[in-house]
This record gives structure tokens, C-alpha cells and sequence, in this order.
């Protein structure tokens, strides 16, 4: 895996910013505004920052977590990105937004992850293709607007890949269902990612997200075994 050629990308990307990343880390401690014009989702858009609600591990999520070893276990090992929430929640590559009449695109740099989600009312994910062609594991996705925001929901994941934002890992099975809310306001982003797996969690739990918009291409990642 050519996980050092990656870092060197993120590492020149924020070079390329110059001050501009030293803003970004003044803004990440800033209240969210209480008053804002409403923009369009489309655009490409940087993590700020994020937060994790307490999880509450069933006992077999417990011990799946007790198994669990990073340079072991990591799907991200060959190639394969662990799950929508590891892909959006690794917070250096930015990822982009482009709305479509009937669906919606969602390219991330990181592990070449690109999605394409239906739009519709009454879609429902298990009547939905495979979110990510290449990576069917990730579960099948729908969308749909609730006023200004995108929500967008996802189920049939592969049982036994894990939930990862940084270096914790936590698992999934089968019957993990997710619900992503993306909201713009201005030029931030704010996503919250609901989760929910009875067979690992004794009750749902959230991330909470903040990206702003940038105006950086989509690199190519290029992860390689």
C-alpha cells in the first residue's frame, strides 16, 4: 500500500494553502453562526473538525472490539475502505458534491471512493443498487430532501468491517443502517452520521461533522497493494 506517497499529497495540500490552513485551524474552535445565506451542496468540501457521541457496545461488540488490531485487521490494509462513515470521517482528503436531477454524486479522494445515490421519496435502500460499484460492501444508499437539507440512508453493508474515524475501530454487521443529514450553511458543511446496529450497540449513536468549502481538485488517490 503506497500509504506514504498519500500522506506526502495531504502534506503538499496544505503547503498549497499556506495561510489559509492556519485559518482553518482558527475557525475549527469558532461557534456555529446562528444566521447564514443557505448555498447549494454541490462544491468540494475539507474536514474541520468532528465528534463522536458515547457508544455503547453490546457484549458482542465488545468482543469484536477486544479482536480487533489495527495493523491486523484494518480493511484499509487491502485497499478496501472500511465503510461510508471511515471514508467520510478520515478528516485530511477532501471530497466533492455534485446534485443531479434524479441522484447524487459524492467523489472522496480518499481510497478513490466515488457514489452515486438515487433520489426519491419513496426509494428504500434495500431496492437501491450498490452505493459504490467497486466496493459493493459499503451497503446500498438512497436519498431524498427534507427542506434544505440531503438526507441520505444506507443499509446491507458486509458484516465484520469496523466504523473507524482515526485509529479506533469499531465493527458492523449486516444489519448496520446509517443515516447521513448534510446541511450547507454559507460556506460550511455540517453532516451528522446516525448509526445504528443492534446486533454490536446497545443504542444508537452519531457523528457529528464540519467540513468548509475549498477550492482544491479531487486527487487520485491511488492506494495500491
Amino acid at each position: 500500500m503506497q500509504g506514504t506517497g498519500a500522506m506526502m499529497k495531504v502534506f503538499r495540500r496544505y503547503l498549497e494553502m499556506g495561510s489559509i490552513g492556519l485559518l482553518l485551524v482558527a475557525w475549527a474552535g469558532l461557534p456555529l453562526p446562528v444566521v447564514a445565506d443557505r448555498i447549494e451542496l454541490d462544491g468540494t468540501w475539507m474536514q474541520l473538525r468532528g465528534e463522536l457521541s458515547p457508544v455503547l457496545l453490546t457484549s458482542v461488540g465488545q468482543a469484536a472490539v477486544d479482536r480487533y488490531i489495527p495493523l491486523r485487521d484494518d480493511p484499509d490494509l487491502e485497499c478496501k475502505p472500511a465503510s461510508l462513515t471511515n471514508v467520510i470521517g478520515i478528516p485530511d482528503p477532501p471530497f466533492q458534491i455534485r446534485l443531479h436531477e434524479d441522484h447524487v454524486e459524492i467523489d472522496y479522494e480518499y481510497m478513490d471512493v466515488n457514489r452515486s445515490i438515487p433520489l426519491g421519496d419513496e426509494l428504500s435502500p434495500e431496492d437501491a443498487p450498490h452505493t459504490v460499484a467497486d466496493h459493493p460492501h459499503l451497503g446500498r444508499s438512497v436519498g431524498r430532501y427534507e427542506g434544505d437539507a440531503l438526507v441520505i440512508e444506507t443499509g446491507d453493508p458486509e458484516r465484520g468491517f469496523v466504523l473507524t474515524r482515526a485509529a479506533d475501530g469499531y465493527p458492523q454487521s449486516a444489519q448496520m443502517q446509517t443515516r447521513e443529514r448534510f446541511k450547507a450553511v454559507g460556506d460550511r458543511l455540517y453532516v451528522l452520521i446516525t448509526h445504528d446496529d443492534p446486533v454490536n450497540y446497545q443504542e444508537s449513536f452519531t457523528m457529528s461533522l464540519e467540513f468548509i468549502r475549498v477550492d482544491f481538485p479531487i486527487l487520485d488517490f491511488g492506494c495500491t497493494m
